[in-house]
């Protein structure tokens, strides 16, 4: 009689064991609140489905608290206060285990609620989400990286920057040569934008030096306007051309008498902006009769 109830009084005790044990992933000794947590993820198409493992951090240890299987890109569990970590493992269509994510940490903290509220089951959801692998976690970092450092980098709206960079203001000096009569070319320009692309140029040449032998000296002033179009280059800089007219005032000395220039001509240019500050270029300048060249170079302050 005693062993039966030796039996009896153990087999009960297994039974009510057996009963506390069940719910043991969803219970925390220091709180019987549980929140509600949804885990989301990007779902993969080739996936069968997913294992979620989910631990909890007890005494600077983390511990494994549940792991559970679903056919879907989220699970929701009802959590305790705490903090914890989880990760997805997807299993392929023979339902073998695929490389998991790395583990995400998060932390379940009550919400701030009424004196009077009740223990239990809180209905607020909150997402936890993380990418289907590693390699979809590595892009969604590195587009976060790309948006911060755009962020940084551009202190403008990005129509005003793209205004800004489409117009070629400048205003600097060149020196050239025209590998002739006259041999050095300098010349004082600014140049202004009205609206993107298109530029007014106004300048003035000043020419010297002769390299022939009967040419005692050589001179002429030759102010200009120019019409040009600019296209700017992805970061500074840019590419530019046009046309416009000057008239050339200066005389030739020769040994044997002057040569005064009182000329007409028509100009066709082209060129590169560097760094926004260095222009190379090229121009022709022409009556239509004989035509002079020039190739130079020079500093400009864009703004």
């Amino acid at each position: 009689m005693k062993t039966n109830k030796a039996c009896i009084i153990f087999f009960w005790f297994l039974f009510i064991f057996f009963l506390n044990g069940i719910p043991v992933f969803a219970q925390s000794p220091s709180s019987d609140t549980l929140y509600n947590r949804r885990i989301v993820w990007i779902a993969d198409q080739y996936a069968y489905r997913y294992a979620v493992e989910v631990d909890i951090l007890e005494n600077a240890v983390y511990r494994s608290l549940l792991r559970q299987f679903t056919a879907e890109s989220f699970l929701s569990v009802s959590l305790p206060e705490g903090d914890y970590r989880f990760r997805i493992i997807p299993h392929d269509i023979l339902d073998r285990p695929q490389p998991g994510t790395q583990w995400v940490q998060f932390a379940v903290r009550p919400p701030v609620i009424p004196v009077d509220a009740q223990p239990g089951i809180r209905e607020e959801e909150v997402e936890i989400g993380i990418g289907g692998s590693q390699e979809q976690i590595i892009d969604s970092i590195e587009e976060i990286i790309e948006e911060i450092i755009e962020e940084i980098i551009d202190d403008e709206p990005e129509a005003e920057l793209t205004a800004k960079n489409n117009k070629f203001n400048t205003i600097g000096i060149s020196v050239g040569s025209g590998f002739a009569d006259p041999l050095i070319i300098a010349a004082i320009h600014g140049t202004f934008a009205p609206i993107r692309n298109i530029f007014i140029e106004l300048g003035c040449e000043y020419a010297f030096l002769s390299i022939h032998d009967d040419v005692n000296s050589v001179y002429y002033m030759y102010p200009f306007a120019n019409l040009g179009f600019f296209a700017p280059f992805r970061d500074k800089g840019g590419f530019f051309a046009g046309a416009g007219c000057g008239y050339m005032m200066g005389a030739i000395d020769f040994t044997d008498g002057v040569y005064d220039l009182n000329i007409f001509g028509v100009n066709f240019f082209v060129g590169i902006n560097l760094f926004d500050v260095l222009n190379i270029s090229y121009m022709l300048k022409t009556t239509f009769n004989e035509a002079s060249h020039k190739v130079a170079v020079g500093f400009v302050y864009r703004f």
